[in-house]
């Protein structure tokens, strides 16, 4: 398969969703695999920037339906969810910023810790091409 792609030039178009396409029960356990794809050319992958490929769930066969979107967010699921970078942890005014977070006077735990998550993510804004540069270069934060 490769070999076919690369003779014809095509791209495989990463899909979103489920990872295989096929799911196969056998004696005593499910099988999973990828077999099947979305093949476009480089020309059509350049107009059309902004289609991708979903893997839905599979209803009544093995194979999981495969949803070409043409436009609109990839990240149909919306907000990515909140993550803790313990770099922060190593930056010089991290203490500083859960202080000032939990200090505002939230009335509960979870006002609290969220302050907490938005005073880190501006502060990850705000060091986030610092810390970039640092992390290819091998640096440490300041």
């Amino acid at each position: 398969m490769l070999d076919m792609m690369d003779k014809c030039e095509l791209l495989d178009m990463e899909a979103m969703g489920l990872k295989f396409t096929l799911y196969q029960k056998q004696v005593g356990k499910v099988v999973a695999k990828r077999i099947d794809r979305v093949l476009v050319d480089q020309p059509w992958h350049i107009v059309l920037l902004e289609v991708f490929v979903e893997n839905l769930c599979q209803v009544y066969s093995n194979h999981c339906p495969m949803l070409l979107r043409c436009g609109g967010m990839r990240d149909i699921r919306g907000e990515h969810p909140f993550r803790f970078h313990a770099a922060w942890v190593a930056h010089n005014q991290y203490d500083f910023v859960v202080h000032f977070a939990w200090a505002k006077g939230s009335p509960s735990v979870t006002g609290r810790l969220k302050q907490v998550q938005d005073n880190s993510l501006v502060l990850n804004q705000n060091i986030l091409g610092i810390f970039s540069v640092q992390v290819q270069s091998g640096c440490s934060f300041p």
